[in-house]
């Protein structure tokens, strides 16, 4: 016994590696089988199956190596290295002193980032503090290095391979997209508020009165809506569709008296803020209409018409720069937008361009009257416009007809299914009436063209949710 020596640090820390790797095997291993995974449920299942895996594996590591140590001299890691922990004298060591060593002492060492441990280096007897503290000491009884190295790069290999293909698994899995689907659906929440089925039936009413032009009969409407409002964002949606009756009947005071109602319930509504900044445009507020789109803009930065106003507004306001880089923005957004390009070929040439001009999505550009001050009315159509919106009637119908297997659905977010059959009944409200029109040969107002912006804004949005819904794989 008196021919043993003491391990350096070098072969201590060799140990104490194969050991720590041995025993987060178990770990790795339910990582890798979580990474197959193909569905968030699952994950999380396999979380949990972690979380028990890792402590268990702390209680029974306390408990793995007092009795390793009690038993065969060691841990795992110390025996593939040729190590044994004795007294200092180079008898076994007592159950007592080995409980005290590997349940308390052991973490002394730990202290003043393990100083205990590189204290080894200059000890004479090459003791950590935790060795000190029970008069024992790790001597090397075997010369198993090759095999503690070799041991050490097996297993690291093994780590390697698992971490690597669960890194692939996850980032390829089809469960990201659930992921994904509940990141961008905290997205949309901020960027458009749910309000409850009642609110929303209630808010369909209203468009259609207002489509036939019936506003008195839609102002009850919505205060009616506005009386079974029972949250604030309820009540903010109210009193935002006041305004917008009120705007669309060219009645801006009321409008604004309503939209500044609303702002005291939520100020997450982003057309509130179109809306005030159409009316601040109307007073020639330019900067009030910039700080107004702005908030917009920042609640919802996926409409390309919030661009274009913006744009519009910035050369009102004579700054040309910040004109041309918010064109060039909406444009981006939405390539096929011919106003948007001629818009902004005029900005750039200095001429006077149409003053927050409608924004077309999908189809040919709507007869271009001006929304911020009374226009003439036009027939500015061709045969090819009413063609399109026959086919955006038909799309908003087929959609419609589509979405009724999803409703009540529980594999699907019912709010959102909800909210993108509210925005279908509008876009086939809007479509459907303009495309009688114009077969009719009748003349295009400046509320056609306001129709036209909120079927666009619907648009966007309805094809927004129809990708959180069903994401492609």
């Amino acid at each position: 016994m008196n021919k043993l020596s003491p391990a350096g640090f070098p072969l201590r820390l060799l140990a104490y590696l194969n050991d720590k790797s041995l025993l987060f095997l178990p770990s790795a291993t339910v990582i890798f089988f979580i990474s197959k995974n193909d569905t968030l449920t699952s994950i999380w299942q396999g979380i949990i199956i972690l979380l028990i895996v890792v402590i268990f594996l702390f209680l029974f590591g306390m408990a793995y190596g007092v009795f390793f140590t009690y038993f065969f001299g060691g841990d795992l890691g110390k025996l593939l290295t040729g190590l044994r922990v004795r007294a200092q004298a180079g008898e076994k060591l007592p159950f007592n002193k080995i409980l005290f060593r590997q349940l308390l002492s052991y973490r002394f060492s730990w202290l003043l980032f393990g100083l205990g441990f590189l204290s080894i280096f200059k000890d004479p007897n090459k003791q950590a503090w935790h060795d000190k503290t029970v008069d024992s000491n790790v001597f090397k009884v075997q010369p198993l290095l090759p095999l503690g190295l070799i041991t050490l790069l097996v297993l690291l290999g093994v780590h390697a391979y698992f971490l690597k293909t669960s890194f692939d698994n996850f980032l390829n899995n089809p469960a990201k997209q659930e992921v994904l689907s509940l990141a961008a659906a905290y997205n949309q929440s901020k960027a458009a508020p749910q309000v409850s089925q009642q609110i929303s039936d209630q808010q369909k009413i209203v468009v259609e009165l207002v489509d036939s032009k019936k506003f008195d009969e839609a102002l009850k409407a919505a205060q009616t809506m506005l009386q079974n409002s029972k949250t604030d964002l309820e009540k903010a949606y109210s009193y935002g569709t006041i305004g917008d009756i009120y705007l669309v009947q060219g009645n801006p005071v009321e409008a604004k008296k309503s939209y500044l109602e609303s702002l005291k319930y939520s100020t997450k509504l982003y057309p509130v803020y179109s809306g005030l900044s159409e009316i601040a445009v109307d007073e020639k507020n330019y900067q009030q209409a910039e700080e107004y789109i702005r908030k917009s803009i920042d609640i919802n930065p996926d409409l390309a018409n919030s661009y274009y106003r913006l744009g519009i507004i910035m050369f009102l306001s004579k700054d040309q720069t910040q004109a041309v880089s918010n064109l060039e923005k909406a444009i981006q957004m939405d390539p096929n937008n011919q106003l948007y390009k001629s818009d902004l070929a005029k900005v750039k040439s200095g001429e006077q361009a149409t003053p927050l001009q409608t924004d077309s999505a999908s189809r040919p550009v709507a007869p271009q009257t001006r929304a911020a001050t009374p226009a003439p009315a036009t027939l500015n159509y061709t045969q090819q416009d009413i063609d399109d919106w026959k086919a955006l009637t038909d799309f908003a119908d087929k959609n419609l007809k589509d979405m009724q297997i999803f409703i009540n659905n529980p594999k699907y977010d019912q709010t959102k299914v909800q909210r993108v059959n509210f925005l279908l009944t509008q876009m086939k409200s809007i479509a459907g009436r303009l495309y009688n029109k114009m077969q009719k040969g009748e003349v295009l107002t400046v509320q056609d063209e306001k129709d036209i912006t909120i079927f666009d804004e619907d648009y966007l949005e309805e094809q927004k949710l129809v990708k959180e819904l069903f994401p492609q794989p």
